[in-house]
């Protein structure tokens, strides 16, 4: 584990790990922490490197770079760590059940406390762990195993990468890495289903193929590479949306999401409101999918894949029918 001392944690939660805490009791929830959270995000083979290199009983085995980045990955590991723990801290597991723990002075701590450390417990170790992709994406060429593997390529590999570049194009998105990963699975649907057949085979190849290039993309790609990317994220959220707010239970029934901060209830949305969201969200998606086709059937001949394909006479996402094509008229009594 990359965090193997009770030191380590107090580092990063403070107060939150008290004295008589140890790491025989806390093991547990590291490890699942960085199972379920570190390794998705970087990959084993870079949570390997810094394993070895972290635990080594060589002083000198963790080289600068990685020393930096550990201390980045710990931070995001601690909060992780604490929110997968924080329910089991709140009572005894004994021959009797589980029961609250209590003094004389002290109580059980309310439901609303809870909840609002839990929530904020959420949010630090996803813009935690944002941070540390953030900065692998930055500097790739500092860290090989990184690079070369299949997390970086995979990600690498998509129109929209990160929470922070979702937001550039979607910023009600606000940085959000647990929004970005929940919209992930839409992403990647949205490139295949939408954006494919509006570029055309050969054309949406070469763009993915500057995507995962060494060489940053420039000049006309680049301009391409900003249509599309604004077209992926607002269709992405778009179809996400109502999954965002409506959840389906194991039994069939759909449920709508709401929220407890501990002073109030905060209203689920209602079926107004999540249809006027829709309604806003689908029409940004379909007016940038409308800007991605005007932009490229006006600069068609900076993008000779494009214009020698099917799809430069083929139809916008979103046109208008051609009223020229009905002679009758049609009249209603």
């Amino acid at each position: 584990m990359i965090i193997s001392t009770i030191d380590q944690l107090r580092v990063h939660l403070g107060r939150a790990i008290n004295s008589a805490s140890t790491l025989e009791f806390i093991v547990p929830y590291i490890q699942l922490a960085q199972d379920e959270f570190i390794l998705t995000a970087i990959g084993p083979q870079m949570l390997a490197e810094l394993d070895s290199q972290a635990n080594s009983t060589d002083p000198d085995a963790l080289t600068p770079v990685n020393r930096g980045l550990l201390q980045l990955v710990q931070r995001a590991l601690a909060f992780y760590t604490y929110q997968k723990y924080l329910p089991y801290s709140l009572g005894n597991d004994g021959d009797k059940g589980l029961q609250e723990q209590g003094t004389d002075n002290s109580k059980p701590v309310r439901m609303g406390v809870l909840d609002v450390r839990r929530r904020e417990t959420a949010e630090n170790a996803a813009k935690a762990l944002e941070s540390v992709l953030l900065h692998l994406f930055s500097f790739p060429d500092k860290y090989p195993t990184w690079s070369n593997s299949p997390a970086y390529k995979s990600t690498r590999g998509l129109f929209i990468t990160s929470g922070t570049e979702l937001t550039q194009y979607v910023p009600q998105a606000a940085g959000s890495y647990r929004l970005f990963v929940s919209l992930k699975p839409f992403l990647s649907k949205v490139e295949r289903t939408d954006l494919l057949p509006l570029l055309g085979k050969d054309q949406y190849d070469a763009l993915k193929q500057s995507l995962i290039s060494s060489d940053q993309p420039s000049g006309a790609t680049l301009y391409l590479l900003e249509k599309a990317r604004q077209a992926v994220a607002s269709v992405a959220y778009a179809h996400a949306l109502y999954h965002l707010n409506v959840v389906q239970t194991p039994g069939g029934q759909l449920r709508v999401l709401s929220d407890f901060d501990g002073i109030y209830n905060q209203k689920a949305v209602t079926g107004h409101d999540l249809s006027e969201a829709q309604r806003l969200a689908d029409g940004e998606a379909a007016a940038s999918l409308n800007t991605l086709k005007s932009f490229l059937n006006a600069h068609a001949d900076d993008y000779p894949l494009y214009k020698n394909s099917d799809r430069y006479q083929a139809k916008g996402p979103n046109e208008f029918p051609d009223n020229s094509a009905y002679r009758s008229v049609f009249r209603m009594r």
